[in-house]
């Protein structure tokens, strides 16, 4: 078994992160161009969550029988040509249905990649391959969210979209220029919805599921709805400058592969829970009104959400055996409807009590994460 070549994994996770919320520092602008709400708004991003949740479990299942290179190359063309058809949106509506469609095509490249990943890497190391795949989809979601914001203030969102497009079509000529070819296997082509309801059976993966919903649903959320506080006094900031919070970004580029190293030390359920409290002392940090300690809070969930990430990932990876491919896609279905609840559910915290009453809703959502998830997540994790 080999080990994945660095500069695959590195194109693969900028890739998948790079499109997908990149519109997130755009969000206050879409609301003054289509004269809409912040919740509608957040549709742009929940549309593409949403696709994601929907088609993952098929992609899990479709992925099973395709090779492994097809299922890039016909996840990377549509991402591609669906980012330029947002580009050319007449309306926001328009624009909700082309970032759906562009989440329909993010599965199977999930799908494929964390497959890749799994089936590569050699057994103890597959928690730290997983954490460096998921440290360049920060890398990914920091360009993708600095491009919207600065080319997007200065040009305009549309310039901003298509240069997207135009980033992930250059990841995805590295990516299938490295990535090994590997055909689908006669046993896994027999796999079938029936299976999947199987897993579900299982008590040990809806907690696992539970977990991937609460991941995204902090990260995307925070990240969202802390642009409409910092846009508003007394921070005043303007959409280029807001771009550069995602920066803090980089902390969680730079955390996550060290954090991978210790999964096998403290396993996988004690790393989840430890990162979960991390995010939330971060969301506990953003309530003090001075702009350095806020980015330091956001820092702090960045870095929670992509470790718990690479943890709960590769704890899945670790135990679906043959099943991998159904296994990843029903955890990505969780994971993304996390991510598309949170394009909606905070902006109701926010119209009753403005940031404090969204960070209420994030510290709930990590402790339960570090308490009641992880506790279940410990009886299946030997190492714990």
């Amino acid at each position: 078994m080999s080990q994945p070549r660095y500069s695959a994994v590195a194109a693969a996770g900028f890739a998948a992160f790079v499109n997908i919320y990149a519109i997130q520092a755009l969000l206050p602008t879409l609301c003054g161009v289509f004269h809409t709400s912040r919740a509608s708004a957040g549709l742009t991003i929940s549309a593409t969550t949403l696709a994601v949740a929907l088609f993952s479990p098929l992609a899990g299942l479709v992925g099973s029988w395709m090779g492994r290179r097809q299922k890039v190359l016909i996840a990377m063309a549509g991402l591609v040509f669906c980012g330029l058809g947002a580009a050319s949106s007449s309306g926001l509506e328009t624009m909700i249905v082309w970032r759906f469609a562009q989440g329909m095509f993010l599965p199977l490249l999930s799908s494929a990649i964390m497959t890749w990943l799994g089936e590569d890497s050699q057994p103890a190391s597959v928690g730290h391959t997983m954490s460096i795949y998921v440290a360049w989809t920060s890398v990914g979601g920091v360009c993708g969210r600095l491009t919207a914001g600065i080319l997007g203030y200065h040009f305009g969102w549309r310039t901003a979209m298509v240069v997207l497009a135009l980033l992930t079509g250059a990841a995805a000529a590295v990516l299938l220029a490295k990535l090994p070819d590997r055909k689908a296997s006669p046993d896994l082509q027999g796999l079938s919805p029936g299976h999947m309801l199987g897993l579900l059976r299982e008590k040990r993966w809806r907690y696992t599921l539970a977990s991937g919903f609460c991941i995204l649903f902090g990260v995307v959320g925070v990240f969202s709805y802390v642009t409409y506080y910092l846009a508003a006094p007394p921070f005043s900031l303007s959409p280029d400058r807001l771009s550069l919070l995602f920066l803090v970004y980089l902390l969680a580029t730079v955390v996550t592969p060290m954090a991978g190293r210790l999964f096998s030390r403290f396993g996988y359920a004690r790393s989840f829970r430890y990162s979960s409290l991390l995010g939330f002392a971060g969301i506990l940090l953003t309530l003090k009104p001075y702009l350095p300690v806020v980015l330091l809070g956001l820092g702090l969930c960045a870095a929670s959400g992509f470790i718990s990430q690479s943890c709960v990932s590769g704890y899945v990876s670790s135990i679906a055996g043959e099943r991998r491919s159904l296994a990843l896609g029903l955890y990505l279905s969780a994971y993304y409807l996390g991510g598309c609840a949170a394009g909606f559910v905070p902006a109701w915290a926010y119209a009753a009590g403005g940031w404090t009453g969204c960070a209420a809703l994030f510290a709930a959502v990590y402790l339960t994460s570090a308490t009641a998830l992880a506790a279940r997540l410990r009886g299946s994790d030997q190492r714990s």
